[in-house]
């Protein structure tokens, strides 16, 4: 409620100066990058993690290091922490120490569990995100200016179609022409006096703005949503415009990316979780949450435009 009350107040503050453009950039950017953080946050679901653990610390921690682990710690119990290397990497790239690290500045050094050597001394299990270890924020903060781009776009573009026009004028005469100017802007009807503004003191220029391009804008923002929410693992076949058809080859091969981008996570996931439970005599588990399955079953071929 805070939020929503001091973000009103910046913007009603900033609509007066030149900063609101300013402002709305990073408006924009943040409310996308949130957004984004979300869904790839909401991906997995974890089962049977000790209550001294937190399920979505260890969905951050994978999304912006792209590597996390649990620790077995003697006196606070089983934690789910960021994790970075404390020592050197054997023959494999693994490496047999780190260091867990919370948000409150916590920082300890654990021995880690490493397939095929004696880890009777290992008191952590480290997790990948994905295989090479990237943190997919990399993408989302990539994607985030792309998209916050192409909104700013579609609103200056918006802004011309309304104004489609630049004026000339005596000096004499600006102050009315911007009042005149800021009305429509305000979606308010304008009355020009003949004694405020003289007809024959000002001239209009039309900006021949193409209308279409807020189609083309439009189609670029989805592309980019669409690419993104794919390397998420987010079936997005129904994001797909009304004009366009797609045939069914192109839907499953559309398809299977999302689900390799979405598979290979859970793969290092359910790794992590065998790893866990054959060191710590845990029961936890990691599936994908139902919006993240396969929605189509059956996919109705389509024929492309032209065809019958």
């Amino acid at each position: 409620m805070f939020y929503d009350y001091f973000t009103m107040f910046c913007t009603e503050a900033l609509a007066k100066n030149k900063k609101k453009n300013k402002f709305l950039n990073s408006l924009v950017w943040r409310n996308t990058f949130i957004n984004l953080m979300n869904v790839a946050s909401y991906a997995f679901k974890w089962e049977g993690l000790p209550d001294t653990c937190n399920e979505r610390f260890l969905e951050l921690a994978l999304l912006t290091r792209g590597v996390a682990c649990i620790a077995n710690d003697p006196e606070l119990g089983f934690l789910s922490l960021f994790a970075s290397p404390a020592d050197g990497l054997n023959i494999y790239g693994e490496f047999g120490k780190i260091y867990a690290t919370g948000m409150n500045g916590y920082n300890k050094a654990y021995l880690t569990y490493v397939e095929g050597l004696d880890n009777s001394m290992a008191n952590a299990v480290i997790c990948r995100d994905n295989n090479m270890m990237i943190p997919y924020v990399n993408y989302i903060i990539r994607a985030t200016d792309r998209l916050m781009s192409a909104e700013r776009s579609l609103d200056v573009a918006s802004k011309k179609l309304k104004n489609p026009y630049f004026i000339t004028c005596d000096q004499t005469q600006e102050a009315s022409v911007k009042k005149i100017l800021n009305d429509i802007d305000d979606n308010a009807d304008s009355v020009i006096g003949s004694k405020t503004v003289m007809p024959d003191m000002f001239k209009v220029f039309p900006t021949n703005v193409d209308t279409s391009t807020l189609k083309v804008l439009w189609e670029h923002y989805n592309n980019v949503d669409n690419q993104i929410r794919t390397l998420l693992g987010v079936n997005n076949n129904n994001a797909t415009g009304k004009r366009e058809r797609l045939l069914t080859d192109e839907i499953n091969a559309n398809n299977e990316v999302t689900d390799i981008n979405i598979d290979m996570r859970l793969e290092q996931r359910k790794k992590f979780c065998e790893q866990v439970n054959e060191l710590f005599g845990l029961n936890i588990s990691v599936d994908l949450r139902n919006a993240f399955k396969e929605e189509n079953d059956e996919v109705q071929e389509i024929q492309p435009d032209g065809l019958e």
